[in-house]
């Protein structure tokens, strides 16, 4: 997520040099990888370049990106995260990709 955060923050800081950015790189990485769960083999594997995650030898990603989450999380470190994707209501969620996400 940090080689991500990085690329978004570069991305944003260039349109406006002199401005503020406020933004949590690790929640927009969550859910693009949680997104990258349902989506077709291309378009993952565009979300995963983004990520970085196509340099990573683990081929089970996401449990390892739960086990991030879940280290972060703990109450002696005292982080909070929310996170919720929004979908269109005409789309058609894979049932695969439901399961998926409600389990992370």
């Amino acid at each position: 997520a940090s080689n991500f955060g990085y690329n978004l923050y570069r991305q944003q800081a260039s349109k406006s040099p002199t401005a503020n950015i406020f933004m949590a790189p690790l929640t927009v990485a969550t859910a693009l990888s949680s997104l990258s769960m349902g989506a077709g083999k291309k378009t993952e594997t565009q979300i995963h370049r983004a990520l970085f995650y196509d340099i990573l030898n683990d081929s089970d990603v996401h449990s390892t990106y739960k086990e991030l989450i879940a280290g972060l999380l703990t109450p002696q470190k005292g982080f909070k995260m929310a996170s919720r994707i929004l979908l269109e209501k005409r789309l058609r969620l894979k049932l695969d990709f439901v399961n998926q996400a409600d389990r992370k």
